[in-house]
């Protein structure tokens, strides 16, 4: 481990190899939805907020919030319907899939607003949530016809001609009328799916409006049960995790009888990943306000999402102090090797540490590569199809952008190494005796626990990373637990940031640089410590 072996020198110029792949065919492999943001997250806002005071309603006193979220079932019924190239067409012309969605509310209070913009800046949509026994007028349904079509000719500039009215239906409040209507434009289908506009009258008051692309309900059924099927797969993969799970609590039973359980190693870990979580759980208010009820005031939702989020945490953190010092026990008896009781400067400046530190990189690298290479060759003979990607994630919605990739990349590389590498792969060699199949089975059950990503068939996620769980067990078997720590935290940042590295705003982009300057701090830190040591001989 403190040479550079020709098998290191390979898996370095392979991970050479992975990163060109990863940055020349990433789009080729997986395609991004084609949108013209021609308003930005603050413009929408305001432009929901202008729209809601034209028909005549007060916001002064409602707390606010924006997301970014789209019709899942429109964008997979027409890019599978079309092709990606005429779907993205569509949904940047004629369509809207896409759309910010602003919300007004008050705690303790029913009545919110929400408006949905779409990129190119139109009102795609909006809803007014009143009490059902609110004061209204009771118009007739020809009467609330008109006023539905004067909405769309006049708000919307839509001409109701275009359009055939295909659903109505009206209900008696205790003091109010509503009724609601559908419209399907004339000119236009995609398959069997047709493009919908609906308007609901509260009494004599337009409280919601909606565009929508109306997929059939045999394509949802089939889709559903597709993904079903997936989760069916995650569930078996979940049932043998349960399994390993219980072998680690007999052995966690006989090592701490022995006093054979060392906690530092795994509690410095621990600590590592519960403070980020924490910071991300308080990073993340911003996107949890569009969610919070109106049943409680604002500093009770605050106060219970970041406790709820606490907690999650500090358990998160205990589970990784658990499974590490067990794995460590396991890893330390089977293989007769240790790993370090601590991070100490010592060995975070040391030659074995620079090595893990190069092979984290070159694993992460290769298998970025490998994910290019094994989708588009999916694609091109096996039919493997995945959603387009859209050019935008929540994630810049945080207070601090950067925080959610560090947080996705350190708790899953941890828990998910620790686990399924460092307990699983030295309890199965100790009771398989085959080191094999010590590899292959943590594989198999970590990849096929992934079967819920929207790719089909819905097996493939489990092939794709079982080849790769096979390759990173025996990385970690040959280089050790640090070396794909550093891969797998790579492998999850740099996929988490690139949102933020494609966005065309400074501070956004910034901000993914930062993230890939987090990635380099082991590497760095290790080069600064060689470089150290270099001088103070030379002094000497």
């Amino acid at each position: 481990m403190k040479r550079f072996s020709p098998g290191l020198v390979s898996l370095i110029l392979l991970g050479f190899l992975g990163l060109f792949t990863f940055i020349r065919f990433y789009d080729e492999a997986f395609p991004t939805a084609s949108i013209d943001f021609k308003v930005s997250r603050a413009q929408a806002k305001r432009d929901a907020g202008e729209f809601l005071r034209s028909r005549g309603f007060g916001l002064e006193g409602y707390e606010s919030c924006i997301i970014f979220s789209h019709d899942g079932y429109a964008q997979i019924y027409m890019e599978k319907t079309l092709g990606l190239r005429e779907a993205n067409k569509l949904m940047s012309s004629d369509v809207s899939v896409w759309y910010w969605q602003a919300r007004w509310f008050k705690p303790l209070q029913k009545e919110e607003f929400e408006v949905y913009i779409d990129p190119r800046g139109r009102v795609v949509g909006f809803s007014h949530l009143i009490l059902e026994d609110a004061e209204g007028a009771n118009l007739a349904r020809s009467q609330a016809l008109r006023l539905a079509s004067e909405f769309l000719a006049g708000q919307q500039g839509i001409d109701p001609g275009g359009y055939e009215l295909v659903e109505s239906a009206s209900e008696k409040r205790k003091q109010r009328t509503d009724h609601y209507f559908q419209w399907k434009r004339k000119d236009f289908e995609v398959g069997e799916a047709t493009y919908r506009l609906s308007v609901q009258v509260q009494g004599d008051i337009v409280g919601s409006y909606d565009e929508f692309l109306k997929v059939p309900e045999d394509f949802k059924r089939d889709y559903r049960k597709t993904r079903s099927r997936a989760g069916l797969l995650g569930t078996i993969s979940e049932s043998f995790q349960t399994v390993l799970f219980v072998g680690l609590i007999i052995a966690f039973m006989f090592k701490f009888r022995t006093g054979d359980i060392r906690w530092r190693f795994a509690l410095a870990l621990a600590v590592a990943v519960v403070i980020p979580t924490i910071a991300q759980s308080i990073n993340s208010l911003p996107l949890a306000r569009s969610g919070f009820p109106t049943e409680a005031t604002l500093a009770n939702s605050i106060a219970g999402w970041v406790t709820s989020a606490s907690i999650a945490a500090l358990l998160s953190g205990l589970y990784i102090w658990f499974v590490g010092s067990t794995g460590e026990s396991m890893y330390r008896e089977v293989y007769r090797e240790n790993l370090p009781s601590t991070f100490t400067l010592k060995h975070l400046g040391s030659q074995e540490f620079f090595i893990s530190s190069l092979v984290g990189y070159a694993l992460a690298f290769a298998f970025l590569g490998y994910l290019v290479g094994f989708y588009l060759a999916g694609e091109k003979f096996l039919g493997v199809w995945s959603p387009a990607h859209p050019p935008y994630d929540n994630i810049v919605s945080t207070s601090i952008p950067w925080i959610y990739p560090l947080t996705i990349g350190v708790s899953a590389a941890i828990s998910e190494e620790f686990f399924f590498r460092l307990f699983a792969i030295s309890f199965l060699k100790k009771y398989l005796k085959k080191t094999f199949l010590a590899l292959l089975i943590p594989a198999m059950i970590w990849a096929f626990a992934h079967s819920f990503y929207a790719v089909e068939p819905i097996y493939i996620r489990g092939v794709e990373l079982t080849i790769a769980g096979v390759a990173i067990g025996w990385v970690f078997l040959r280089f050790g637990i640090f070396a794909v720590l550093i891969a797998h935290y790579v492998i999850n940042a740099m996929i988490a940031s690139l949102p933020l590295l494609r966005s065309t705003s400074p501070y956004f982009f910034i901000s993914g640089l930062l993230v890939v300057g987090l990635m380099l701090i082991p590497i760095i830190w290790v080069a600064t410590q060689s470089i150290v040591r270099k001088t103070c001989e030379v002094i000497r």
